[in-house]
């Protein structure tokens, strides 16, 4: 009997699969959902080269979601690299239309690893009409700046109802130190820093945190939980590349 809660993501597909779908879905297996997918872009890439993106059409895209959405429920869904937030906002339409109360976890790429930008210009109208229907935006520090400017983080989650949770990797330190904007509250989530780089992990981190919300965590234990989920992510390996693995502190 499929007992696992499913989990939708909407993403890119990077051929090494470091990154995008496939490490997407490598993170909700592990963390025992079953995970679908939207893809929204073929990349062109490995760990450490990124050649083109190609976008999939804005229709493909709404039509594959709108067939999983009729045949399947998603106790969580996570969404990457979109081509526009005008696209982002009737993905998220469509989702609250049919499922109302779903976690909604959203990564926001702006660039890869290697450089690529994928967005030139964000529509703030249109931002703010996505952050008022998702759960939580995931930025690092360069996105936060592009996503919100100069704006209090605590504000921007009482104004908009959208949790924040800033990750830390671009600050330096032994530990590294994530911050959780909530309305009521922050919640800081501190691990320690490992001297290895891997590609990915923003999308391993946000995979990891809709599975946990999936389960039914709140919001800071799936993000404590994602983060140690990530933190064994980058120790797997030496390379650019990492594998995916289960300790004991981490299984839901």
């Amino acid at each position: 009997m499929h007992t696992r809660p499913n989990v939708l993501t909407i993403a890119g597909f990077d051929p090494s699969g470091g990154a995008g779908i496939l490490a997407d879905i490598k993170t909700m297996e592990q963390l025992q959902t079953y995970g679908m997918s939207v893809i929204t872009a073929n990349t062109i890439q490995t760990e450490d080269k990124f050649q083109a993106n190609h976008w999939i059409h804005p229709e493909h895209i709404l039509e594959q979601l709108a067939l999983l959405l009729e045949q399947y429920s998603f106790a969580a869904i996570k969404i990457g690299i979109i081509q526009s937030t005008s696209l982002l906002y009737q993905l998220i339409g469509k989702i609250r239309k049919k499922l109302p109360q779903v976690p909604i976890v959203w990564d926001p790429v702006l660039s890869a690893s290697a450089g690529f930008a994928f967005h030139k210009q964000l529509h703030q109208q249109e931002l703010e009409s996505v952050l008022r229907h998702i759960t939580l935006v995931t930025p690092n520090i360069p996105e936060a700046k592009a996503l919100f400017g100069n704006q209090e983080l605590t504000n921007v989650a009482q104004a908009w109802g959208c949790a924040i949770l800033l990750k830390g990797g671009h600050t330096h330190g032994q530990l590294v130190v994530d911050k959780l904007f909530q309305a009521e509250q922050v919640v800081e989530i501190s691990h320690p820093r490992i001297g290895l780089q891997k590609h990915g992990t923003g999308c391993v981190l946000s995979s990891a945190i809709a599975a946990a919300l999936a389960h039914g965590e709140t919001l800071a234990a799936a993000c404590q939980k994602g983060q140690n989920y990530v933190s064994n992510y980058i120790a797997s390996s030496d390379s650019m590349l990492g594998f995916h693995q289960i300790k004991k502190e981490i299984s839901l």
